[in-house]
């Protein structure tokens, strides 16, 4: 039925389809690049990770080995760039062009283990997983057809996991072992939520449900406990025998276990319920008493609750509908206060009737390089003070009675620092550096401001510190582990923070006489974010439920007080089964300590190679952004892997004229200005009126040169609630015509360099989970045209595009006003440079000078339905418009056309990515010299 529904509106529909694939940043022009080479890696790096680079190269020579251990193949000399002038911890593969890039800057964001090497597990495992199933397709010619297979061959939810499960036997911390990492699914299915396999895969907008990193991991570790060390290197081998054969992951996944993904999933979630449920049995849980009771009817996470005065709780509000923002709760009511911005990791603190808080920002130009800045907020005045800029602070807290804020600064070679700020100016007063190699995290102030507890992670794990402002010295609170400790803050001389030593995350004190931890909270999920209100003397937290992370509060006379050495571990260790039965810890332990790479030595990355990186053939002149008048062509790219040159030469014939293409384009984006230039020679056909005949065309045809460069100066940036983009571009080209087959008078061979200035600023508000456009926002582009430097041809166009948005009635729901000019004068007066309305070509128009969009969107139903294996559609959604066109001439203020459209977003195949968006309008067309009253139109769109 869906098939032949489909089919329908293909038939009776103009059909349109575009795409949004990829875009490749920069760093900034003045970093010397470096290098060290093996026979298997290729690292490359700024100079100021020198000290570090040796390091990281033994690890992921290491993390070589641990794939090797069950993906035999060997590879080869992969290229991998460190990224340390971005303070975002992260990293990916990719495979067209081959590289990795690894940003090696440690955050806030609390873990068990040290960034970097838990990063160089998991991304090499990629590598692995891609050379183990695209073997052979390699450059000079086949990495997009590589990247192709691999994208249509395996789920992202095998990969991920596979990649997280590797992080987790290998290490003694990695996300497996957390946890946090399964509780979202634990709480889901103690809660009866029975979430659906394509749910947990593809996600969801309505429910709270875990990326597919998390569901990945488990049905991983299960791979490997029921099927043993080789599972993964059977599963890849079989698909790569079998490159055409259709649902090819399904078929090598049912052969191996004798189920579908989703009977599989569908077998662990039985299990893990089993387990759960008994160790809730077993398990003495509290149901906490919320600070207030919201009502939200999409997943809401009321995160760090603290104390503001007897009536009030701050906290940092986050949620499918909103963006993150500081609100005060009392009497089951909320007060905004400040949108946060965005942030690498939730983060504030409340002093009095200030708020300071980090805040995540990208530089205008090259955003692999960005900051994180200092924040504060006057409650009593309303106004926001940036207090920082281009900095790389973490996690501030404010000093008990001075005007200070201590934050956690991170140097471009990894080395932390507690520093010391003045409130008021920003300036660093003290600075106190740590060890290299220990990074420390969410620090808080002693009642005394003389010293700080924080968190310290070092290669050997983590433990809980003091560090000492009078002398610099640091004091270690009890032996290293691989807890994964939050949030930790003074009691008096006691500490509390959260940690899992139960196999659940909970609140616990570490007690200053006795030197002994104890358990505080016994949340049926997990506890997390204590604060002391002292005056009160309650522990605020936040207690998980399914539907996200509630404010709660106990008093300390009534919480628990239960030593860790008398805790039951309630954690499922679901790894464990996997680890011994694919790889034996022996086989580990000699890889750890055989071990031994020859470091070479430090060169400069330079040469021809660093620019020019030819790696595929291409069909598509336009990466498949759309496919709109597709032409076949064959076309050659290049790039480098620093993304600062790109390079495609092509030949494309067009069927339609039977006439061929040649082209050649290079774009340099090394320095401010983009620089593009692009070469063609291209046959042409057209049709001419005779002078005797002034009713008769004949046809004639020619080739030409066209010759393009375009300079542009791009600037984007974000602050708070709002994203701003604005630039200039500047375009002009040379075209010469010959081999006309005819001879023509007023035939014009030669227009020499037109130009065209574009001027554009754009300001929109930040989008939510489930906003369908911006709240609040406005748009100009500003575009002229002419020809100064043409004798026969004159002319000039100058236009003008205007976009707002405002909010719908109702949260979600958005107006979007767009009005635009133009006027054309000579040869441009007929071009459109302007949005035409809906429609337009099925009625008669004269020359367009302006036109006008009332559209008005709102989302419908969010059912997340699955059509078998075909489709899930997460939303339905709808829209209102009305064009209006030359509204001077107008007599009557009726829209020249209006309608209805529908759309589904979903996802196809039950592939993560593309998002796709199904949208089918209506066009009423109210003009008499319409060729049809109703103009039916379906689209695809998609976005990576």
């Amino acid at each position: 039925m869906v098939r032949y529904l489909l089919l329908i509106l293909l038939l009776f529909s103009k059909l349109h389809l575009s795409a949004q694939i990829f875009d490749f940043e920069q760093s900034k022009p003045t970093i010397r690049w470096h290098q060290l080479q093996t026979p298997h890696i290729k690292l490359i790096f700024p100079a100021s990770f020198d000290n570090l680079a040796p390091q990281l190269l033994q690890q992921l020579d290491r993390a070589r080995l641990y794939s090797s251990v069950d993906l035999h193949r060997q590879v080869r000399r992969y290229p991998i760039v460190i990224q340390n002038m971005s303070v975002e911890a992260n990293g990916f593969v990719q495979l067209a062009p081959r590289k990795s890039e690894l940003f090696s800057t440690p955050s806030g964001t609390p873990d068990n283990q040290a960034w970097l090497s838990n990063l160089a597990i998991h991304e090499w495992r990629h590598i692995a997983q891609m050379q183990q199933l695209t073997k052979g397709l390699s450059k000079p010619f086949f990495e997009q057809l590589a990247l192709a297979w691999w994208g249509i061959s395996l789920p992202a939810w095998y990969f991920e996991g596979d990649a997280v499960y590797q992080e987790t036997i290998f290490s003694q911390g990695g996300r497996g072992r957390l946890p946090s990492w399964e509780m979202p699914i634990r709480a889901n299915e103690l809660s009866r939520k029975n979430y659906s396999y394509d749910q947990y895969i593809l996600g969801s907008y309505k429910h709270n449900i875990p990326s597919y990193y998390s569901i990945g991991y488990l049905m991983n570790a299960s791979l490997h406990a029921d099927f043993g060390s080789l599972v993964s290197q059977e599963l890849l081998d079989n698909m790569r025998a079998n490159p055409l054969r259709p649902y090819n992951f399904r078929y090598a996944f049912k052969k191996i276990t004798r189920k579908t993904p989703k009977n599989y999933f569908q077998q662990i979630i039985t299990d893990l319920n089993s387990q759960w449920t008994q160790q809730e049995a077993k398990q003495n849980h509290t149901n906490y008493q919320p600070i207030s009771e919201q009502k939200q009817t999409f997943p809401t996470n009321y995160l760090l609750p603290k104390q503001l005065d007897a009536t009030h709780t701050v906290v940092l509000k986050q949620g499918h509908q909103f963006l993150p923002q500081l609100v005060a709760l009392s009497a089951n009511k909320e007060q905004n206060l400040v949108y946060t911005g965005t942030q690498i990791h939730p983060h504030y603190d409340l002093k009095d009737s200030l708020l300071t808080w980090d805040e995540y920002r990208v530089d205008k130009r090259y955003r692999k390089n960005s900051y994180s800045l200092i924040n504060t907020y006057n409650m009593k005045t309303g106004k926001v003070k940036q207090l920082t800029k281009n900095s790389r602070y973490y996690s501030p807290v404010f000093h008990p009675w001075k005007m200070e804020i201590a934050v956690v600064k991170v140097s471009l070679n990894n080395q932390a620092s507690l520093v010391i700020l003045d409130q008021h100016t920003g300036a660093e007063l003290q600075e106190v550096a740590m060890p290299m190699g220990l990074h420390i995290q969410h620090p808080q102030f002693h009642p005394s401001g003389k010293k700080l507890v924080a968190i310290g992670i070092t290669e050997a794990g983590t433990q809980l510190l003091e560090i000492s402002l009078t002398d610099s010295l640091l004091s270690p609170l009890g032996e290293i582990s691989n807890q994964q400790y939050e949030r930790p803050s003074y009691f008096k001389e006691d500490i509390i923070f959260k940690a899992h030593f139960n196999g659940r995350d909970n609140i616990y004190r570490w007690q200053q006489d006795d030197k002994r931890i104890v358990q505080l909270t016994e949340a049926r999920f997990g506890a997390f974010n204590p604060s002391i209100d002292s005056l009160s003397k309650r522990l605020l937290f936040n207690d998980y439920q399914a539907s996200g992370h509630l404010a709660a509060s106990v008093s300390l006379d009534s919480v628990g007080n239960t030593p860790i050495e008398e805790l039951q571990d309630l954690f499922t260790h679901y790894y464990r089964a996997g680890l011994a039965a694919s790889t034996p810890a022996a086989h580990i332990l000699k890889i750890q300590t055989e071990d031994s790479l020859e470091i070479p030595e430090i060169t400069a990355y330079k040469g021809l190679g660093r620019t020019f990186n030819f790696h595929s053939l291409t069909i598509s002149s336009n990466q498949f952004d759309n496919f709109d008048n597709y032409k076949p062509g064959l076309f050659w790219l290049s790039n480098n892997v620093l993304n600062t040159t790109q390079a495609i030469l092509g030949v494309e014939h067009d069927t339609d004229l039977n006439k061929t293409t040649y082209s050649a384009e290079l774009a340099y984006q090394k320095y401010f200005p983009k620089i593009t230039l692009r070469y063609e020679n291209r046959g042409q056909q057209s049709a001419a009126r005779l002078q005797s005949n002034r009713d008769s065309l004949v046809q004639f045809d020619w080739r030409e040169h066209l010759a393009t460069a375009q300079v542009s100066l791009p600037l984007n940036f974000y602050k708070q609630r709002y994203s701003y983009s604005t630039g200039l571009n500047i375009a002009s080209s040379y075209l010469k015509r010959y081999d006309i087959s005819r001879r023509l008078s007023n035939f014009t061979t030669e227009i020499a360099f037109p130009l065209t200035y574009q001027f554009y600023f754009n300001r929109l508000s930040r989008l939510a989970h489930l906003d369908l456009a911006p709240n609040w926002g406005q748009q100009l582009s500003v575009t002229y045209r002419h020809l100064p430097f043409s004798e026969r041809l004159k002319g000039a166009i100058f236009s003008v595009r205007t976009n707002l948005y405002f909010p719908g009635i109702v949260k979600q729901h958005s107006f979007q006003l767009r009005v635009s000019y133009q006027k054309g004068s000579d040869t441009y007066q007929y071009t459109q440079d302007i949005p035409m309305v809906s429609a337009y070509g099925f009625f008669t128009s004269g020359k367009i000078r302006n036109t006008i969009l009332l559209n008005y969107r709102f989302p419908l139903l969010y059912p997340d339905l699955a059509i078998g294996g075909l489709a899930f559609v997460k939303r339905i959604k709808a829209g209102i418009f009305a064009d209006y066109q030359n509204i001077e001439q107008e007599k009557q203020l009726a829209p020249k056309t209006f309608g209805l459209s529908i759309s589904a977003d979903l996802n196809m195949l039950r592939y993560t990515l593309p998002d796709v968006d199904l949208s089918y309008k209506f066009t009423y067309i109210n003009d008499a010299s319409a060729t049809q009253r109703v103009v039916p139109s379906f689209s695809i769109s998609y976005t990576y």
